[in-house]
């Protein structure tokens, strides 16, 4: 092992410092560096295969091209999806033949080698210096530019290698890289029992500062996030110093540019940023060793992905991943940099191709309250900045003049629809009183976005009510049922309508109702708008004891006397140790004594004096003061029907499937009752548990609320905008005879979005569930394989996972999790839910516009209602025109409020 360490490595041993860290470990390597970049390269493929399970016993995967692929397309080493801007080279004459011969050599390469060494290029070398023309004046030439030697790649995917792996390899049972429960000897190490990962993870160091060989660093830069992603191959005392050293050596190259110093000038068709983005992808593997970090090291490693930030798309898209992450994972150090992070954002957002990635990583924060704790009023209003930014550039009317299929429409609708959320997650994390004070400037912006209009367009008119709605309150979007009003509405013993009278008015862009109850004074008032609907249940406290004329006879003052006695009758009988106190009427002064006091009078009240009593009377001369009575008549109860039957938050529905050890097939997974340790733990954390059962204040996502046939209970998460459920597998019942699990499938089969907790040791595959509705995957599946005892263990709770998003083929790329990430397990339920949150969103409108064919506008619930609202407006009679007469009977109209109430 170090033989070959001493071939790979770039640095000799009489050239390293002795007062590294990594020095004893590099004194025993070998001082034999060879020069030749196919033996190197044949090395560097043998040991980037090497993994560990659970236990550290070594074994070696085969085919790594699936997972190194999207990495390799960042240095043009993919030809099945080459980049945009590359230009395929002709293929020569019998490349295939000489391609099969280095093969047959054990050498893996794509393009052919050139005998006679690189081709010259630049000025024509057979023009001299004579040729030049006398005429020009004698100023020094220009240099010539660089000139770029052609670099043939040696490497490529699919990757082909010149050593034999035996496919589905067996865990080495004598070869380890860790054994924490034997005792070490004095050095910390035993080299007979372990293999020496602590000196590969120095070799990986001195190839990201030494390396001269393009074609040797860029597989390694490839392969690193991956092999990084198995933490068990990487365990023991040594090796986490040199994982430090090597997170540190990384960062200092990443941010100070230095990371191809020693490689030369790169192919005309690379840049050094393609390379600072395999890097910073490795750093994001690396960012799961955290818990060995000190803050210092925390701190650069923030620090590296925001300076990743002020470059292109191909490094700023995996510092904002990694930033989503860091929310979660490296807390302390976010807040420290969260006001350049914000900063930074506001400047990046005019690119339209990383917009969504911006707002989903400012979706992540807001739901983070530790994380701005802090903020100011001045640090609100840049992030309210963002993407008020984004709605003004995406309303401008160039916006879409792009050429056709250029970008995603229903991912531009997406990136829109956050923009909106986004407002509206960090408008509820202000105070309630600061909410005001940020008013004025997000309504200048929301018009300033429309200023191309005549009018503002649907989604800001929801917003501007939206806002209004929580500016003064932190009510939730609808009413639920109280026992206070449970008993007005359905007294005990009552039989009928609790309603007595109902009248509407319209008032802007709201149906305003008011009912007078059955109980005498008490009234229900329901305001439907765009953004929710809200009741009040008010009672009128103007109860004249006496009616008019009315005298106090001997039989109203028996009964008075009667109804006061049967009330201390009942209050003798609390069986509290304290007697209540009885209030005492408020008697008017002249009137008898409290026993005298006669009963209320039933009284009698129509909804028009509410609306009255809250008027601008007798200032309603015009009709947006005072609103419009519209008829009861069979039109305004089919739309407040029907606006009740538009939600007022977003709802989705999400599936969780538990994947036992070896299950691959559909039927075994959704015949599982029951989870690892782990699984259960994590559905305890992603969700409330809620009773289905006569479930009326949440959505269930079809679930049966009545009979308890998908379960008794289901795993929910809202909040005042969004309900989520989860049609998890483990809590719905197998039915006797239902051998195919119909029923289960029947939800979690139609779930756009599905959770997959994979216990079974093997990858899982995007098709395990058949069903027509496949588009997004979040698998969660332990970072290194391990046996079943490990899976059913509790020991494990406080581990990594590994988390891997598939999409639907076509699929536009979105999220946080890109190709993977790892994540602790504290994280994962904050992670995962907000992932399929996003995910889900998304998946609907690319649902909605036919897998991204058609550019048909995707509509919102609160747009429904908005709509709604508009077209029974539309269908009113025109109000007429009224002629005002001269002198004082010109107030005759606006004085006249039986018009309008």
């Amino acid at each position: 092992m170090r033989d070959l360490l001493a071939l790979l490595s770039p640095v000799r041993a009489d050239s390293m410092d002795p007062n590294e860290e990594a020095a004893e470990e590099r004194s025993h390597i070998i001082d034999g560096k060879s020069g030749c970049s196919y033996a190197r390269l044949a090395i560097l493929q043998w040991l980037v295969r090497l993994r560990a399970d659970r236990d550290h016993r070594l074994y070696m995967v085969k085919d790594l091209d699936a997972e190194i692929e999207p990495f390799a397309h960042l240095v043009n080493r993919t030809p099945l999806r080459p980049r945009a801007n590359d230009t395929p080279a002709a293929p020569e004459p019998r490349v295939r033949d000489r391609e099969r011969e280095r093969r047959n050599r054990g050498m893996t390469t794509t393009a052919p080698v050139n005998p006679e060494g690189p081709a010259r290029t630049g000025r024509n070398p057979e023009r001299g210096r004579a040729s030049d023309s006398r005429s020009r004046s004698r100023q020094p030439p220009a240099p010539p530019p660089a000139v770029v030697p052609i670099k043939h790649t040696i490497w490529s995917i699919p990757d082909v290698v010149p050593f034999d792996v035996a496919f589905g390899t067996r865990p080495s049972e004598g070869m380890t890289t860790y054994e924490q429960r034997v005792k070490p000897s004095d050095d910390g190490l035993l080299p007979q029992l372990w293999l020496p990962v602590s000196a590969y993870v120095c070799v990986m160091i001195d190839l990201i500062t030494c390396e001269t060989d393009w074609e040797i660093l860029s597989y390694a830069l490839c392969h690193f996030p991956v092999q990084m992603s198995n933490k068990h191959l990487f365990c023991g005392p040594r090796t986490r110093s040199a994982i430090i050293r090597l997170i540190s050596e990384l960062c200092t190259a990443v941010y100070e540019d230095k990371l191809t110093t020693h490689i030369g000038p790169l192919a005309t068709s690379l840049k050094a940023t393609d390379v600072a983005g395999l890097a910073y992808h490795t750093l994001t593997t690396l960012m799961s060793y955290h818990r060995t970090f000190n803050k210092q090291l925390q701190d650069d490693l923030l620090r590296t992905f925001l300076r990743g930030l002020n470059k292109n798309t191909t490094t700023v898209k995996p510092c904002l991943q990694a930033l989503a992450i860091a929310a979660f994972e490296l807390q302390p150090s976010t807040t420290k940099f969260l006001g350049e992070i914000v900063d930074k954002l506001s400047q990046i957002m005019s690119n339209p191709t990383i917009a969504g990635y911006i707002l989903e990583l400012l979706c992540i924060i807001g739901s983070i309250p530790s994380l701005y704790a802090n903020f100011t009023d001045d640090n609100y209003r840049r992030v309210f900045h963002v993407p008020l930014q984004y709605i003004t550039l995406h309303n401008r009317p160039d916006s879409h003049a792009g050429p056709a299929g250029k970008e995603s429409y229903a991912l531009t609708q997406h990136v829109l629809i956050l923009a909106y959320y986004q407002i509206y997650i960090w408008f509820l994390a202000l105070k309630l009183q600061d909410r005001p004070k940020h008013i004025p400037y997000i309504t200048r912006h929301l018009l300033l976005a429309n200023e191309h209009y005549t009018q503002v367009d649907e989604p800001t008119e929801v917003c501007f009510d939206w806002l209004a709605r929580f500016s003064y309150a932190n009510a939730e979007s609808k009413p639920r049922m109280s026992s206070l009003r449970e008993s007005v509405l359905n007294p005990p013993g009552s039989s009928g309508e609790g309603v007595v009278a109902s009248k509407s008015w319209v008032f802007g862009n709201s149906i305003i109702t008011i009912k007078t109850l059955r109980h005498s004074g008490w009234l229900e008032i329901e305001c439907r708008r765009p953004s929710g609907l809200s009741t009040f249940l008010c009672k009128l406290e103007n109860v004249a004891a006496l009616g008019l004329g009315e005298q106090v006879t001997g039989e109203i003052v028996e009964a008075a006397t009667e109804a006061i006695s049967q009330v201390q009758t009942e209050s003798g009988s609390n069986p509290s140790n304290e007697a209540p106190v009885a209030e005492t009427p408020n008697i008017p002064s002249g009137l008898l004594s409290p026993c005298s006091i006669a009963p209320p009078k039933e009284m009698e009240l129509d909804p028009s004096y509410f609306a009255l009593q809250l008027s601008p009377y007798p200032d309603i001369r015009r009709a947006s003061l005072r609103g419009r009575l519209v008829p009861n008549d069979d039109l305004l109860g089919r739309t407040l029907r029907s606006l009740d039957r538009v939600p007022v938050m977003d709802f989705h529905k999400v599936g969780i499937i538990y994947v036992g050890p070896g299950q691959t097939h559909e039927r075994e997974i959704l015949a599982n009752r029951a989870g690892s340790p782990a699984y259960t733990h994590f559905l305890d954390n992603i969700g409330r548990l809620i009773r289905l059962k006569d479930q009326k204040d949440l959505y269930t996502g079809g679930l049966d609320q009545h009979y308890d046939s998908d379960g008794k209970y289901a795993y929910a998460w809202w909040d005042v905008i969004i309900q989520m459920l989860y049609h998890t597998a483990t809590l719905m019942p197998n039915r006797e005879g239902d051998e195919q699990f119909a029923f289960k499938k029947l939800h979690i089969g139609n779930d756009y979005v599905r959770i997959v907790w994979n216990d079974s040791g093997k990858p899982y595959r995007f098709d395990t569930l058949a069903t027509q509705f496949q588009y997004v995957n979040i698998v969660i599946e332990p970072h290194s394989i391990g046996t079943v005892a490990a899976f059913t263990s509790d020991a494990h709770r406080e581990e990594f996972y590994k988390v891997i998003l598939q999409r639907a083929p076509g699929m536009p790329e979105f999220g946080m999790i890109g190709e993977f990430k790892v994540v602790s397990a504290k994280c994962l339920p904050d992670v995962v839910r907000q992932t399929s949150m996003l995910a889900d969103f998304f998946a609907q409108i690319y649902v909605h516009t036919q897998h991204d064919t058609t550019r048909e506008e995707f509509i919102t619930p609160w747009r429904a209602r908005l709509r709604q609202i508009r077209m029974y407006k539309s269908k009113l009679p025109p109000m007429a025109v009224e002629e005002l007469a001269d002198g004082i009977l010109g107030q005759e109209v606006a004085r006249d409020f039986s018009r309008s109430y």
